[in-house]
Formats: C-alpha cells, structure tokens, sequence
C-alpha cells in the first residue's frame, strides 16, 4: 500500500506578489479587505467599497491592476513610476469606473504600486 503526502501547493509567482502587496497595503489603508481566487483579486475599503481588481498571471510574476480615480491626474503624477497599460475605451460600468490599468513586475513595482493604490483608496 501506498501512502500520499497532503503536499499544499505552493502559490503561483504572481500570487506571491500579490501577498507581498496586499500585506504592504494594509499597513497603510484603514480596514482593508481582499478577496481572492485563483485568477482575480479584489481590494476593498471599509463599507465594502471595491477600489481596485488584480488579474494574476498564471505562469509569469506579473499582476495586472485595474484601480479607480481620473486616470489623467494619476498618469501625470506617477509616470515613469508606474508601468501603465493601454486600456481600449469601453461603455460597461468596470470600464467607466476603473480607468487607470497598470502592471507589478517586481518588488520595486510593489513599492511604488502601495503609494498609489493608498492614494486612491478612501484612507
């Protein structure tokens, strides 16, 4: 007979910068709240408030990060700070509401990534 180790899967690279960031994030945001999936984060604020999506890459570090707030201000401020994506206009609410896209690469991109996403929550 056989016997199989209960082996716990170790999380994706991209997970791994999520856990980095969210940890970082409630340091600096007043009652912070994630959601989790495999594929999609969420971040949210006291009252249950969304600010921010995150898209984990499956086999690369990398997180795509879509957030609220006027994406002209936020680009001025943070360029060459933040890796900003090209976003295709959209009619729906998310694309109405979520204007500013971005990507977390690294843990430089984490810092700089905790800065804005404080900024623009309600902290």
């Amino acid at each position: 007979m056989v016997l199989k180790k209960n082996v716990m899967e170790k999380p994706s690279i991209s997970k791994q910068l999520f856990y980095q960031l969210s940890n970082r994030l409630k340091n600096n945001i007043v009652a912070l709240s994630v959601s989790e999936t495999n594929k999609w984060c969420g971040l949210y604020q006291k009252g249950g408030k969304r600010f921010a999506y995150i898209l984990l890459a499956k086999n690369k570090p990398k997180i795509d990060i879509w957030c609220l707030r006027n994406s002209d201000y936020i680009k001025q401020k943070y360029i060459g700070k933040i890796k900003f994506l090209k976003r295709q206009e959209t009619t729906g609410g998310f694309g109405n509401n979520f204007q500013i896209s971005f990507v977390v690469e690294n843990l430089e991109d984490i810092e700089n990534a905790v800065v804005l996403l404080t900024e623009i929550s309600d902290s």
